[in-house]
């Protein structure tokens, strides 16, 4: 996993850094609808990386 990190390290702690932004903002705002979207993008995009890393 470590070298699975390190492959990907600059793109997934940019693309982990935007994610939790949105994720903020939502929780900031109030807004459950937001936040869950969010999350769910989140999420998704992580498991996108993942996959790609063992293709």
């Amino acid at each position: 996993m470590r070298a699975l990190c390190l492959m990907f390290h600059s793109r997934v702690t940019e693309e982990a850094l935007n994610g939790h932004d949105d994720l903020l903002a939502a929780f900031a705002a109030g807004d459950a609808d937001w936040a869950e979207k969010a999350m769910r993008v989140h999420i998704e995009c992580s498991r996108d990386r993942l996959l790609l890393a063992f293709e």
